[in-house]
């Protein structure tokens, strides 16, 4: 009896000691409570913090540390400051007084990595791994690299430990819990709204790819060129849980500045050719290519930089975000000058720069909000309703919608000058046709007299040569005469010209006969004229 009462008491003894050792190893006081009403509220007021600068410690080191009250370094009160190259741990203590068990996501913010360690009365220990630098595959939610999913029991206590760190430049955390429902519904509803926008991108990059077919202006070559790296720039950073995989992750921060980079680059190329400076500000043009030149060697540099650890990402996100507002200064001074020197015969309407110059002003504000903001712990994006809009996307959306009213308008005043200077063509034609037909009816008026003067003296000249002819034909011996004396004789005598160089003589001096047939040198008037020295010689001689 005396030994089982012996046991009796050990073993309750024992219970006490693990009961004690188990209180002190899992403390829940002090905890925070949470109910349907402030679910969806920030906390953090009762989150306490231990920093460790080793970036070594053990879970089961970490809970032998003393944790700290958490100070906050923003105006938020329920956001803090989680700085690179240190490891921060924090603890939550969290007591459930909601009616029925929940899952909740429980949402820290974007940071390079985040492991979350729950802790419940019943020993259970729950293991979760989330942040930007984490693979999609090793993600707690596929679809967010700032969340974890976390089990809310009725009635219970529970204890958050979280591990965070940042590889490149100081970040906010914070403390909230989301909706699972709501969460599924803003995802697909993004993800929405990203097929909207990326398809209305491609239709405008078929719409210009087939102006430039058509035309072949570079203006248009440019602008495509702009589009679609404009386009890859968001289809690289709206889906990332679809693209990145644990070998990408490294490499997304050179993809994306050198998207960015490529996206001022070539809309500058644009607008330098939209605004012709090569044409009207032969100066203001030289100095454009030599910012584009320094320009890119500038973006190659800074990335080099960045991959060599000169530059951290921070620095090199400031020094991008300040290229942008030069760009911005750049760009609208291009398309404010040239409305000053562009000639008045060749102008466009000077709403097409203004428009320009806004455009510009709508994406490169947009593109510096979501460049700028994320380092100071702002979100680079917006929710309407259950819509996320980015300042970028946004701002490319504005400088699409408006300078396609640019656009507009420059190809209606290039048809109207089109349609001016085709009329005016068509009236010279006319005017010219005119005066053409004046001189031809003129010309005609003076061949037609010319024509009528050479026929007059053409036909004095005929009558003179056939009066020529009866003389010549006069001087001739008479056929009777000579078949009298040569009965046998025929005779044929055709001139080739009206008047002839062949003669023929005939003469009886007692019983001879003579009869000469002659061929003088020339034909038609020279020749005849020498048919009649002939004759006169041959009467002189016989």
């Amino acid at each position: 009896m005396k030994q089982q009462l012996s046991l009796t008491i050990f073993f309750i003894f024992i219970s006490l000691f693990f009961q004690i050792l188990f209180a002190q190893t899992n403390d829940f006081s002090n905890p925070q409570i949470i109910n349907e009403e402030n679910l969806n509220k920030l906390f953090g007021k009762k989150v306490l913090v231990f920093l460790d600068k080793t970036n070594k410690m053990s879970f089961k080191e970490i809970k032998k540390q003393k944790f700290d009250s958490l100070h906050s370094h923003s105006k938020d009160k329920d956001r803090f400051i989680v700085s690179t190259d240190i490891t921060h741990w924090y603890q939550w203590t969290i007591e459930s007084q909601l009616k029925y068990d929940m899952n909740v996501f429980l949402v820290l913010g974007y940071l390079s990595n985040i492991e979350v360690i729950v802790e419940y009365q019943n020993d259970t220990t729950i293991v979760r791994k989330t942040g930007v630098d984490i693979p999609t595959s090793l993600r707690d939610i596929s679809l967010s690299n700032s969340s974890v999913r976390l089990f809310l029991p009725k009635n219970k206590k529970i204890k958050i430990w979280v591990k965070a760190n940042n590889q490149y430049f100081d970040r906010q955390i914070i403390f909230r819990f989301g909706d699972v429902e709501k969460f599924i519904l803003r995802k697909t509803d993004s993800y929405f709204y990203q097929a909207l926008l990326h398809g209305a991108l491609w239709m405008l990059f078929l719409y210009n790819l087939i102006f430039y077919v058509i035309n072949k202006d570079k203006t248009y070559l440019y602008y495509l060129i702009y589009i679609l790296v404009s386009n890859f720039l968001i289809l690289f950073t709206s889906f990332p849980e679809k693209f990145y995989t644990g070998e990408l992750i490294p490499y997304f921060y050179y993809i994306y500045f050198g998207l960015l980079g490529n996206i001022a680059i070539w809309y500058m190329m644009f607008v330098r050719h939209f605004t012709q400076t090569k044409k009207y500000t032969p100066q203001i043009d030289k100095w454009s290519v030599r910012y584009l030149t320094f320009r890119i060697f500038w973006i190659i540099s800074i990335l080099t930089l960045f991959a060599l650890g000169v530059f951290r990402f921070d620095t090199t996100n400031w020094t991008v975000s300040l290229t942008i507002i030069v760009d911005i200064c750049f760009g609208i001074f291009i398309s404010l000058k040239k409305n000053k020197k562009e000639n008045q015969e060749d102008k466009l309407d000077k709403k097409v720069n203004v428009y320009l110059s806004t455009g510009s002003l709508c994406l490169f504000l947009g593109g510096g909000l979501s460049t700028t903001l994320p380092p100071l712990g702002i979100s680079g994006s917006f929710y309407i309703g259950s819509w996320e809009f980015s300042f970028f996307e946004i701002g490319l959306f504005l400088q699409l919608f408006i300078f396609s009213i640019g656009l507009g308008i420059r190809a209606k005043e290039i048809e109207k000058q089109k349609q001016k200077a085709l009329e005016k063509n068509e009236k010279l034609v006319r005017e010219q046709n005119v005066v053409l037909e004046q001189k031809v009816t003129e010309r005609t008026q003076q061949i037609e007299k010319q024509k009528n003067i050479i026929e007059q003296k053409n036909d004095d000249i005929i009558s003179s040569i056939n009066y020529a002819k009866r003389i010549q034909t006069a001087l001739l011996p008479k056929k009777d005469k000579i078949e009298t004396y040569l009965p046998d004789l025929l005779l044929f005598y055709q001139p080739k010209d009206i008047v002839s160089g062949d003669f023929y003589w005939f003469t009886q001096i007692e019983n001879e006969s003579f009869l000469v047939v002659a061929d003088c040198t020339g034909h038609g008037v020279p020749g005849a004229f020498m048919t009649v020295i002939g004759e006169n010689l041959l009467e002189q001689i016989i």
